[in-house]
C-alpha cells in the first residue's frame, strides 16, 4: 500500500444545464486539475442526469466510482425523493 498523498480539490466551474445551476468541483492527484476528458465526460453525465430530473429536486448526484472498487457501477446516479 501506499502512503497517503494529499490531492487537488478546486473549484471548476458554475455549470448550467437547462434551468439547473450547479458548482463543478475536481479532485486531483500528483495534477492541479482533473483530465479535461473527466470534467467533459461530468459534464456530459450531468446533462444527461438533470434532463429528467424533477424540478426543485435539491438531491441530485452523480458518482463515479474509482477503478479499484469493482463491486460498484461505474457511475451511478443518485436521485433523491
Amino acid at each position: 500500500m501506499e502512503a497517503y498523498e494529499p490531492r487537488s480539490f478546486r473549484f471548476i466551474e458554475l455549470l448550467t444545464v437547462g434551468d439547473w445551476r450547479m458548482k463543478l468541483y475536481g479532485i486531483a492527484w500528483r495534477r492541479e486539475l482533473p483530465r479535461a476528458h473527466l470534467l467533459e465526460a461530468a459534464k456530459r453525465i450531468a446533462a444527461e442526469v438533470l434532463r429528467n430530473a424533477v424540478p426543485n429536486n435539491y438531491k441530485v448526484g452523480i458518482y463515479r466510482r474509482p477503478r479499484w472498487q469493482k463491486r460498484m457501477p461505474g457511475v451511478r446516479r443518485l436521485l433523491g425523493e
